[in-house]
């Protein structure tokens, strides 16, 4: 069966407006599809409870410049565990403008007290300082803190996870 040419251009031009609608069914379909997935809201931040104002918290300048004590009192009932965040401004000799430092670490309860930090005998019964800068091979540079402390202190235990934040001026 032979074709002439007013039948193949019949078919041509069915074929065509099919492969178009087909074209046009997915293009729009596909931008209602992705105008709906964006309009969910998924959340991105876990609100954690702050501890009660019972829980003392001190920091203080230890006996080397450059080193601070971080104790904590009346920890919620039920505390297994308390990691610090330390946040400051530092002077950098050289540098115009002060950068962003920081430490961090764990704490450890001793007869009724959380001592944070790495073992130092001087202070504490059990010893824990902060560093505030840097130490290799037994030598510390110490970092040149302006302004105040920022501690932020994860309590975990029975009851999940509290958090602490407060300021701290030296």
């Amino acid at each position: 069966m032979k074709l002439n040419r007013k039948k193949t251009m019949i078919i041509a031009g069915i074929v065509g407006v099919v492969v178009l609608l087909g074209i046009f069914f997915l293009v729009f379909n596909g931008k209602k599809n992705s105008q709906q997935g964006s309009s969910e809201a998924i959340p991105t931040d876990v609100v954690i409870p702050t501890v009660d104002s019972s829980v003392v918290v001190n920091l203080k300048q230890g006996s080397v410049k450059g080193e601070v004590l971080l104790t904590i009192k009346n920890a919620p009932s039920g505390t297994k565990g308390i990691d610090f965040e330390l946040s400051y401004n530092a002077q950098n000799p050289g540098d115009a403008n002060p950068t962003l430092q920081g430490a961090i670490g764990s704490c450890k309860e001793f007869q009724g007290v959380w001592e944070c930090g790495e073992d130092y005998p001087k202070d504490f019964p059990t010893g824990k300082k902060i560093v505030l800068g840097t130490c290799s091979s037994g030598t510390c540079r110490y970092h040149n803190v302006i302004g105040k402390i920022k501690v932020t202190l994860r309590f975990s235990g029975g009851y999940g996870e509290k958090i602490f934040e407060k300021d701290f001026g030296l």
